[in-house]
């Protein structure tokens, strides 16, 4: 399967992707500017209205380094009017193979919807890294996902419907979330209105739980700086004051940081936060695939999870299993 695209990097730097409708093409620029300033440079403009794809060329001219595209596409005319307009990229609710297959000769990224192993399973054969995951909540929230990306490890989801404040953070605090779409920043009264600066508002504000999110994935690690042999590191982590810390990192005395486990109580098995099912019996390379650290070695069983030439390969190894 393919490295994922500079459009799906940015979309998971980004965190939220704005799905916009636009009844008229007079709003496509201050929405586009409230965007811009709001810090989310980028918005999924929907092909519900006629005003889609001339919405999309005003927003793509005015300002090129904004990434936008087109979503809800149906047909292999609206994709051609899309990327006429000058849309970096598409989306379609549901997966449809002809589409797919249009938009990869074309050469335009596309996102489908996918809510089914068998949608997964197409999208896998098609070589795809990232599919969108619509109407996210109806179709069984962030349960379903991660019981879809168990098997298909390698993909990313982004999921868009039902998406708000009140649920943004449990979705993007797993690992197999790309990005989350959602239009509660962009309602159309709000764009009917002309409050484009309330629209920056809730902008900023949809930037600043993103960042909370990202930020609050890496509680429940605590980070050594100095060697310490493992059981210490353990039974320091284990203390009552420290009950949230799930996973310890620390120099080992091979060279390298350790990554390691916390059991729920001392000379037990069993984990505060289970590992990633997907690590399950995997080999150096396949681990590094997966997490996407080339220096990640899979350590021997269930508790002493791996190793890693640096330290920040080593929090990011722990970061992957707390978000899991």
């Amino acid at each position: 399967m393919k490295e994922m695209s500079y459009i799906a990097d940015k979309f998971e730097e980004l965190g939220v992707v704005p799905v916009v409708v636009l009844e008229n093409t007079k709003d496509a620029l201050p929405l586009a500017k409230a965007l811009m300033e709001g810090g989310l440079p980028c918005a999924e403009v929907t092909f519900r209205t006629e005003a889609a794809q001339e919405s999309i060329r005003l927003m793509a001219q005015e300002y090129p380094d904004m990434l936008v595209g087109a979503g809800t596409v149906l047909t292999t005319k609206q994709v051609d009017e899309a990327i006429e307009a000058g849309a970096k990229f598409i989306v379609s609710p549901g997966f449809d193979p002809e589409i797919v297959d249009y938009c990869q000769e074309k050469g335009i990224e596309i996102f489908p919807g996918c809510v089914s192993p068998s949608e997964v399973a197409q999208a896998v054969k098609k070589g795809l890294k990232v599919v969108k995951f619509f109407p996210a909540e109806q179709a069984g929230g962030i349960d379903m996902i991660k019981a879809m990306a168990a098997p298909y490890h390698e993909l990313r989801f982004m999921p868009t419907g039902g998406i708000n404040p009140n649920n943004l953070e449990k979705y993007l605090t797993f690992n197999k979330i790309l990005c989350c779409g959602g239009s509660w920043m962009v309602k159309g009264d709000l764009v009917k209105a002309g409050d484009f600066d309330k629209i920056q508002e809730l902008k900023k504000e949809a930037k600043e739980l993103v960042e909370n999110a990202i930020e609050n994935s890496k509680e429940g690690i605590m980070i050594f700086e100095q060697f310490m042999p493992w059981e210490e590191a353990v039974l320091t982590s284990t203390n009552p004051k420290a009950e949230k810390i799930n996973f310890v990192v620390f120099p080992s005395n091979r060279g390298g940081f350790c990554v390691h486990t916390v059991p729920k109580e001392l000379g037990s098995f069993e984990n505060r936060k289970s590992l990633p099912k997907e690590w399950a019996g995997l080999r150096d390379e396949k681990l590094q695939e997966v997490s996407k650290i080339k220096t990640a070695k899979f350590c021997h069983n269930a508790c002493f999870i791996c190793t890693a030439e640096t330290r920040e390969d080593a929090i990011k190894m722990a970061e992957i299993a707390q978000r899991t």
